[in-house]
């Protein structure tokens, strides 16, 4: 961060190292079968690249106008798309099955409104990010994005009957409390960064 003339103070690190340890907490101190050592290693690659992502585009937005440099940013990103599409076996049946059922399976198709939707809702809280980004710490911001995580374990609560896999786990007792435990030490990380 020193590349961009950011220096984060002792209760800015102190709050990082309470969103690392809540991160810790909720993959349960341990590889589990949700988190396989291969599932950790791609995590901590996209981490790595989603990092350098972040202080290229804070460089850019410093240096340039915002909506240029979002829009070639786009167009870099939709490339990058296409390029995979193209060269990733299986990555066009991936999308395909995102909007039907295999075959023999008795679900029937699903709508591509909710995918749409929250690909939509994803592009707008993308921008914002941005926004955020351009206009404060590309670090600070980064770190907030933690307030997604305890939304979603907010709207898997309220949702619990309609939707009782949106996280993909059974919230037993011992599981909420891990939540609330890390969701909690995540909160006091917020609020030391910001």
């Amino acid at each position: 961060m020193l590349l961009f003339g950011e220096r984060l103070s002792s209760k800015q690190l102190i709050g990082f190292a309470c969103l690392l340890t809540a991160t810790w907490i909720l993959t349960g101190g341990r590889f589990s079968s949700r988190m396989q050592k291969g599932t950790l290693s791609m995590c901590l690659i996209a981490s790595f690249l989603f990092a350098s992502s972040t202080l290229f585009g804070k460089y850019a937005f410093d240096h340039g106008d915002f909506v240029g440099v979002f829009i070639s940013s786009r167009i870099a990103a939709g490339i990058t798309g296409i390029i995979i599409g193209l060269l990733v076996p299986g990555v066009g049946n991936e999308i395909g099955k995102m909007l039907k059922p295999p075959r023999g399976s008795k679900k029937k198709t699903a709508s591509p409104f909710w995918p749409v939707l929250g690909q939509t809702l994803g592009a707008i809280g993308f921008l914002f990010v941005h926004l955020a980004i351009k206009s404060g710490s590309a670090a600070l911001v980064n770190a907030l994005q933690a307030i997604q995580y305890a939304l979603l374990v907010v709207a898997a609560l309220v949702l619990k009957k309609m939707a009782p896999t949106l996280l993909g786990e059974n919230l037993t007792r011992k599981v909420l409390t891990y939540k609330i435990i890390s969701l909690t030490i995540a909160g006091l990380g917020m609020a030391l960064v910001v």
